[in-house]
């Protein structure tokens, strides 16, 4: 299985990492050369317990295209659909998106389902990496069971503090550096 991760952030060190424990032939994309330094000799050795020199990297100018099975894209949602459209022009079998899938504003992202609507051949998914936490179990059983009833909406909202996002996410020195602090970035 040939991967190709765009985004060297938290989200591209987790997916490299899931990645090559299935023994998948994985190449990190990122446009900041100090983002994939800062990945190769900081982030996955301290999550990881050491970096795996099988994972190739490349900044954007160099990056490798077409003949991959799989590309995820963990970039910050205002520039996922762009990166999503050319993504999908490579024709992989599997487009991985992560959630949100795109920015509030929606743009870019009809462009996205025009061309996704032209071709056959790519499976496009948004990842949700929560629905394997020990919550979700629950209630997947609560439901199986009928312990709650028939749902009609189902509303989550995860609450979390500045300092674990900066624990993941190191190089951020404060909300305006992510945009996690912009509900118009995503």
């Amino acid at each position: 299985m040939r991967v190709k991760i765009i985004g060297a952030g938290s989200i591209g060190n987790h997916l490299a990492h899931a990645a090559r424990r299935a023994s998948w032939d994985v190449a990190v994309i990122d446009q900041d050369p100090q983002a994939l330094t800062r990945m190769k000799n900081d982030v996955y050795p301290n999550r990881y317990g050491g970096w795996d020199g099988k994972i190739r990297l490349f900044t954007t100018a160099e990056e490798p295209r077409g003949g991959f099975d799989l590309i995820c894209i963990g970039t910050p949602p205002d520039v996922r659909m762009r990166i999503a459209v050319q993504a999908l022009r490579e024709k992989p079998k599997i487009l991985q998106l992560e959630k949100p899938l795109c920015a509030p504003s929606l743009d870019g992202l009809e462009t996205f389902l025009s061309e996704y609507r032209r071709q056959d051949q790519t499976l496009a998914v948004v990842g949700y990496d929560h629905a394997v936490a020990p919550s979700v179990r629950e209630l997947v059983h609560l439901l199986d069971e009928k312990t709650i009833g028939e749902v009609q909406t189902l509303d989550v909202e995860f609450r979390e503090k500045w300092d674990g996002i900066f624990a993941a996410h190191p190089w951020l020195s404060g909300p305006k550096d992510c945009y996690l602090g912009f509900w118009q970035r995503g």
